[in-house]
């Protein structure tokens, strides 16, 4: 294993809900995962979890114009 196949932030392994555990540093995230590939699972994942929160800001930001 060479130094350089090591991502380059540590990865933050943390065990519990997504949705519960909001606490996620987003900096480190976006470091993490451009450096390192994922798993199409752990990709959908993600993906899933983006778009979840998206549509929940648009419902808020639209619940505030009305």
């Amino acid at each position: 294993l060479k130094r350089t196949d090591l991502p380059l932030h540590p990865q933050i392994k943390q065990k519990g809900n997504e949705r519960t555990d909001k606490v996620k540093p987003k900096k480190v995230k976006g470091s993490v995962l451009a450096v390192k590939r994922m798993s199409k699972k752990k990709a959908r994942k993600l993906l899933r979890a983006h778009q979840r929160e998206q549509r929940t800001r648009e419902r808020i930001a639209s619940a505030m114009e009305v």
